[in-house]
């Protein structure tokens, strides 16, 4: 049984690649260094609206305010930018999955929904 435990565990690891699913609720550092290294870099808020285009318009809509999820003109200025990117790498565990973007792109969004919804 406990190989059996085992087997399924490092196939679903594998399966699932290694991206921090957000899921610790423990306050430890999961996914931090990954938030900090992003929140280094310089993001281009042109390369940004492409991305959002393309990544997140389906579900924000194109002005951020009119598709089926969090209005984000009206989010994005509570905001800070490690909790933004958060929510981009990792999800928020309910309607918003974790995003499959480098760093860069990331980096680039953040740039964008700030320049664009405030903050």
């Amino acid at each position: 049984m406990r190989f059996t435990l085992l087997a399924f565990t490092l196939a679903f690891t594998a399966a699932c690649g290694d991206k921090d699913t957000g899921t610790d609720s423990g306050g430890g550092d999961s996914g931090a260094s990954e938030v900090d290294a992003i929140l280094a870099l310089t993001g281009d808020a042109t390369a940004g609206g492409t991305t959002f285009s393309n990544t997140c318009a389906g579900c924000h809509g194109a002005d951020g305010a009119s598709g089926y999820a969090a209005n984000l003109v009206e989010e994005i200025p509570s905001k800070d930018d490690a909790f933004i990117v958060n929510i981009i790498i990792n999800g928020d565990g309910g309607g918003m999955p974790a995003q499959d973007l480098s760093d860069q792109e990331v980096a680039d969004v953040l740039a964008y929904v700030r320049a664009t919804f405030g903050g």
